[in-house]
């Protein structure tokens, strides 16, 4: 079985298929269509592994200071002492939870287990208060508080 990298969790079938699929593209007719056929191109939020992630956060963080817009590096982290079974479980649940709460230009990494960054772009502070209270309180209603809570920090970039 294949693992999404940096993480514990087992890659889902259909995206190895897409990977696979994606890398035998043949690009000489245009390249555009395969690029937007990707499920990165396709307006959901983008993941990605820290390496990928370091290299977006300076990138928005220029495109930031050149358009005058704001941007927000958040920290999210799992909370408590889980069996690694109900670990990857609240992990899971996270991850789904930030991924349907997220807009399709924010970008989110888990950096170690436990703990997860996100790159919020063009946003203001109260929305970013607004987000990141739907998604913990979406978690704890998936995960009760008594096993795991997730707390968050987040700073302008």
């Amino acid at each position: 079985m294949l693992y999404l990298k940096n993480t514990n969790l087992p890659m889902p079938e259909n995206l190895n298929t897409e990977i696979n699929n994606f890398f035998q593209a043949d690009i000489t007719d245009n390249p555009a269509d395969i690029l937007e056929s990707n499920k990165l191109c396709r307006g959901e939020t983008f993941e990605c592994g820290p390496m990928t992630f370091s290299s977006i956060y300076s990138l928005e963080k220029r495109r930031s200071k050149r358009n005058n817009k704001d941007i927000y590096l958040v920290h999210l982290k799992i909370n408590g002492t889980p069996s690694p079974d109900k670990l990857t479980k609240a992990e899971k649940i996270l991850r789904n939870t930030v991924n349907k709460n997220l807009r399709e230009n924010d970008v989110i990494t888990r950096w170690k287990p436990r703990y997860y960054l996100i790159l919020l772009v063009d946003i203001v502070p109260a929305v970013v208060d607004k987000i990141l209270k739907r998604i913990r309180n979406i978690y704890n209603d998936n995960f009760p508080p008594a096993e795991t809570s997730i707390s968050y920090s987040y700073q302008k970039i």
